[in-house]
């Protein structure tokens, strides 16, 4: 009823596509991607690395919260600012009503739960073309009822892309969506090229192998357990942690109770571009998450070549063969040092086969994923 209301008091009958009076042979492709902010994750970077590989289209991006662009994003990409409220106010969803029927989007992709929520509302107001992100692995995953609401609205998009199988799978079974694909992330090889060619070397000890780490700093990412197991590695190790999140106080505290400040260098978050200088002068790359789905940062390193160890996951073994990682089979100190001291330790042809590996996954290749999927939904 409220539905019905609505729609008669902004004379909308629904169906989006009788208000563009336009066939979309008169025009470019109209894309609104939905994103929280601009920097800060992977979702981030990937929306980035597929605005530069996808040329031809009119591509528009709306945003809630602005922490600033620490990417650099194509001239081409215009930009919408949504108002920085409330997860929970109405302004929100009337500044996208308003915005999606100003632009007229041939097609809307969200990509966090937030817009998955906001978007899949609207879908209940008017018709329009509409694909779901899914970034996570959901491997042990608590629902909660926001996951819950995301599912039963999320029923209503036109596809589903997951970038790991596990993604896939959990809304195949968990919802009435008919359509879920995976597509690989894609990465800006041009970029990496560049970062390699100016590999870092200022080190404050050369005799110190640097072990790195990359993400948000979630309670699952186990930073913490990364912290912990310096102690067993030795005064030749330092450990570099970059990015924040709600553990980073915690990791504060922890490496100041263990003496470490000296090996723990917390440098909260940077740049892509300063994020890579560090990467790729370090010795090794550690990612210990209970779940993820495909990350980022293990992909670069590869193709940086350098060595990685990796949490005993199912999403992380069902992408990354033995060849190109090396595994902690425990989530456990022990396992951890062990793992990263063998990293280092005859490493030439794993770090050969992970770059091989690593560049078969352009941001060309994801766009024309992406271009094959959004011409079968607008066109059916």
């Amino acid at each position: 009823m409220a539905v019905a209301v609505f729609r008669a008091v902004l004379r909308i009958d629904g169906d989006l596509t009788h208000l563009w009076g336009i066939s979309m042979s008169d025009r470019p492709l109209v894309l609104l991607h939905c994103i929280h902010a601009l920097s800060g994750g992977g979702a981030e970077k990937q929306l980035l690395n597929l605005s530069r590989a996808m040329t031809g289209v009119s591509f528009h991006i709306v945003y809630a919260e602005d922490r600033g662009a620490l990417c650099s994003f194509p001239d081409n990409v215009i930009f919408h600012k949504l108002p920085n409220t409330s997860n929970y106010s109405p302004r929100l969803l009337l500044s996208m009503l308003i915005l999606t029927l100003r632009i007229k989007p041939d097609l809307i992709q969200t990509w966090v739960l937030k817009f998955d929520v906001i978007v899949g509302i609207l879908r209940k107001i008017l018709t329009f073309h509409w694909v779901i992100r899914e970034s996570g692995s959901y491997e042990v995953k608590t629902p909660t009822y926001k996951n819950r609401l995301r599912l039963y609205l999320g029923s209503g998009a036109n596809a589903i892309v997951a970038n790991s199988d596990g993604g896939r799978r959990y809304w195949a079974e968990k919802s009435r969506c008919h359509r879920a694909l995976t597509i690989f992330n894609g990465y800006d090889f041009d970029f990496l090229d560049r970062v390699s060619a100016l590999r870092s070397i200022e080190k404050e000890d050369f005799s110190r192998k640097r072990i790195c780490y990359i993400g948000r700093l979630e309670s699952f990412k186990n930073a913490d357990l990364l912290v912990r197991s310096m102690e067993g590695m030795g005064d030749n190790f330092e450990l570099n942690i970059i990015g924040t999140g709600p553990c980073f106080q915690r990791l504060e505290s922890m490496v100041d109770e263990l003496a470490l400040r000296d090996r723990v260098k917390l440098l909260g978050e940077l740049s892509h571009g300063e994020a890579m200088s560090v990467l790729s002068s370090s010795d090794v790359l550690a990612l210990l998450s209970d779940y993820e789905g495909t990350p980022n940062v293990v992909l670069e390193a590869m193709y940086l070549g350098i060595p990685v160890v990796l949490s005993s996951t199912a999403s992380h073994r069902s992408f990354f063969p033995d060849e190109v990682a090396m595994y902690a089979l425990k989530l456990s100190e022990r396992e951890v040092v062990a793992a990263l001291q063998e990293s280092l330790l005859d490493n030439a042809e794993r770090v050969k086969a992970g770059r091989k590996f690593a560049a078969a996954w352009s941001a060309s290749r994801m766009a024309g994923c992406y271009e094959e999927l959004y011409l079968q939904i607008i066109t059916k």
